[in-house]
């Protein structure tokens, strides 16, 4: 079999997985977008929320810039890097259990993070160790609503992932008020227990519909061949570079290039954050009811890029940078709501976890390498070379998304 009837294979693999029931509500559906919504919060809310941490860290003088702004990137980069084998993983133990794994050491680094003196050591507890729990807790659930859902999966998928804007408003600003009132030391202390306890309570709801036959860890490396893969994977790398810029950036910027104060920045992160949430449901009813997954792709990466370029820019107020986080929150969200179910349309649900973990592995690169190369551009060109990367990235991964849609449908006006 050659590589493009193979993913034809895989694509009718998948469709059969949906004909044979997926029941698209009930019970034990929408309890796995609860556990999503849920898991989403714990981990990619504190991901979202570490420019408030970042910020602390850089006025205390733990380090500069672009040292502090790594931790957050290599925390995300934990989280993608090893999703091949946290894929693999799930598929062999179950999913309930893998994120059972990870709350625990989610919990463990952000309270030896609390102990953390240098900036080295928060690298290897809130970046390295964190990531690594969320992989195992975060890589199940993107797979999640697939097996539930079919023609409302990118609805439950945007219900899902919204957990992580929403997570991000909330830890953004109780993380703040707590660093001010209790100190740093007790504020990752309390939100390691939250972190931990949420997860493990909702860990039951987390669990597949067509359990994987495999029985061992070995990935059939097959698939990476394939055009469809690859143009799947060139959207999701060059989504990843500027994914965490505004949020990593937005507190530093709004506190030394316009003046505000460190309130305002977690404000601003929240802004971004609840935009997010509301753009992650928001663009899956419109994916899935109008414009199609992939045509839905390629308009979130233009108007992302639109408001790094022409409002991120030029904003020099409170409510100009308001502005952004709210069209920037909103077109990122539809990113990660769209991601999964577009994935899930070329291959096969029982692979899912797999196929998806292989994708944010590689793509992990652009969340290692976006926040401290903007931080880099921050410290040499200023705040333009930081709004002018990100809004770069985003052009390339509308390109990617473009082709994409186009293997899928030819004809530009369909909805696909």
């Amino acid at each position: 079999m050659n590589q493009e009837s193979f993913v034809i294979a895989d694509a009718a693999a998948a469709a059969a997985d949906s004909d044979a029931g997926p029941p698209d509500g009930g019970f034990d559906a929408w309890m796995s977008v609860v556990g999503s919504f849920v898991i989403h919060i714990v981990s990619v809310g504190i991901l979202y929320s570490f420019g408030v941490f970042g910020a602390h860290y850089v006025a205390t003088g733990v380090d500069q810039v672009s040292v502090i702004s790594m931790i957050g990137s290599v925390a995300t980069a934990s989280m993608m890097a090893p999703g091949v084998l946290t894929g693999r993983l799930a598929e062999r133990i179950g999913f309930t259990i893998t994120v059972m794994i990870g709350a625990v050491v989610m919990g463990v680094s952000l309270l030896l993070a609390s102990y953390a003196s240098t900036s080295w050591q928060l690298l290897l507890t809130q970046g390295v160790l964190f990531g690594l729990g969320a992989s195992m807790s975060y890589i199940p659930v993107l797979a999640l609503p697939a097996h539930w859902f079919g023609k409302k999966k990118s609805i439950a998928n945007g219900i899902g992932v919204a957990g992580g804007g929403i997570g991000g408003i909330v830890i953004s600003l109780v993380v703040q008020r707590l660093i001010a009132a209790l100190g740093v030391r007790t504020a990752l202390q309390i939100t390691a227990g939250c972190v931990s306890a949420c997860a493990l309570i909702v860990s039951p709801f987390v669990k597949a519909r067509v359990p994987s036959k495999s029985q061992g860890m070995k990935f059939d490396w097959t698939v990476c061949k394939t055009r469809r893969f690859n143009l799947h994977l060139g959207s999701v790398f060059f989504n990843m570079f500027p994914c965490f810029i505004p949020a990593f950036f937005l507190p530093l910027i709004a506190r030394d290039v316009v003046g505000l104060s460190a309130s305002d920045g977690a404000a601003l992160v929240a802004i971004f954050n609840a935009s997010s949430a509301v753009g992650r449901v928001s663009v899956g009813v419109i994916a899935d009811l109008l414009f199609g997954r992939a045509n839905s792709m390629i308009v979130c990466n233009f108007l992302n890029a639109c408001s790094c370029f022409f409002v991120w820019t030029f904003a020099r107020s409170f409510s100009a940078l308001a502005v952004f986080a709210v069209l920037n929150g909103f077109t990122a969200g539809g990113f990660w709501s769209l991601l999964p179910v577009l994935v899930s349309q070329s291959f096969e649900l029982k692979r899912l976890p797999s196929i998806l973990g292989i994708m944010l592995s590689v793509s992990s690169i652009g969340f290692l390498c976006g926040p401290p190369l903007a931080g880099l551009m921050y410290d040499r060109l200023g705040y333009m070379g930081v709004t002018l990367f990100a809004g770069s990235l985003n052009i390339i991964a509308m390109f990617f998304a473009v082709a994409l849609k186009l293997s899928f449908e030819p004809k530009w006006m369909k909805a696909v």
